[in-house]
């Protein structure tokens, strides 16, 4: 189970971007954080990473997160990533196994063939040698998806995956995440496309500077909860996806 108590972030000592959140999620599952935009919902995930100023416990399967840090994955922004950084792709999906590597030990063959294995799963194996620059914003998502296979990881976080994506791209990444569910592993996306919910989330976390609901998509996606995190005129209604 991936427990949060009393989550707080809070940016230049006044910002609250996170008040208070506290929920609790089952394994083996895809949750979407949606809310609107300035929401929170990045600054979530990046609290429960300790990857910003926060306050508060975060466990997974009863022990503190920073215990599994080397099984857990998170993908970032594109936008936030440096794509014209010299590296072809199959060095950028090996980057996936340093975690499980310690300090000093070098990737060797068993590493090289899961790289390999990882860009098979995601239909980028030949692709292996460009450089990251070349790749369309869609590729470029799944060599970041592959690197994730590669580290073999419990709990996965997305930050905004899917946008600015071409639709093939989207549907591998989506099948890809949901074969990765069957095998337990537990995955949170920050998700703004409210119509696709019902396809890709098994629950959601519905944010606005803390957690309004969390659960089954059914007991979040209401127009009541909607309408308390987007306003009266929020377009999409519940039952709609």
């Amino acid at each position: 189970m991936l427990k949060v108590e009393d989550l707080n972030v809070v940016y230049d000592k006044h910002i609250h971007a996170i008040r208070d959140a506290s929920f609790e999620l089952e394994t083996g599952n895809i949750y979407g954080i949606i809310g609107s935009n300035g929401a929170g919902k990045s600054s979530l995930i990046k609290g429960m990473l300790d990857l910003v100023p926060s306050s508060g416990q975060v466990t997974f399967n009863g022990e503190r997160m920073k215990k599994h840090a080397k099984r857990t994955s998170y993908v970032p922004q594109r936008a936030n990533i440096d794509m014209t950084f010299p590296m072809t792709v199959f060095d950028c999906v090996l980057m996936g196994t340093y975690p499980n590597l310690g300090l000093i030990k070098r990737p060797g063959k068993k590493e090289k063939e899961r790289t390999l294995e990882s860009l098979k799963k995601v239909g980028m194996e030949e692709f292996k040698d460009r450089q990251i620059g070349e790749l369309s914003g869609g590729q470029f998502q799944r060599i970041l998806m592959a690197r994730t296979l590669a580290q073999h990881s419990d709990l996965v976080f997305l930050d905004e995956p899917f946008v600015g994506i071409d639709v093939k791209s989207e549907k591998v990444i989506v099948n890809v995440l949901k074969e990765m569910a069957r095998d337990g592993i537990t995955i949170l996306i920050v998700h703004h496309d409210l119509s696709k919910v019902h396809d890709y989330f098994d629950g959601l976390i519905l944010v606005d500077h803390g957690v309004l609901a969390y659960g089954s998509v059914d007991k979040v996606f209401t127009e009541k909860n909607l309408k308390e995190a987007y306003g009266d005129n929020i377009i999409v209604k519940a039952g709609e996806a």
